[in-house]
């Protein structure tokens, strides 16, 4: 979970560097509609990645049975 958003964090630190960027100096209106996808992407990889961790942590992985203290005192 950890690395998805943090590679989502730095897509989105890219856009809004852009951003800035774009906003100083005045480039071209396509700049600014290019930073905000990549602001987009990168808070989509970051739900992605809390989402993944939240859907994985409803399974539970196959594990022995332990047996209960009554079984043990059966035997």
């Amino acid at each position: 979970m950890v690395s998805w958003m943090m590679r989502g964090m730095l897509i989105l630190l890219i856009g809004a560097i852009l951003l800035v960027i774009n906003k100083q100096f005045q480039l071209h209106q396509l700049v600014r509609l290019f930073s905000t996808f990549i602001i987009l992407a990168g808070v989509s990889v970051t739900m992605y990645g809390l989402l993944d961790a939240m859907r994985g942590a409803g399974a539970v992985p196959n594990r022995k049975r332990s047996r209960m203290p009554t079984e043990l005192a059966d035997k």
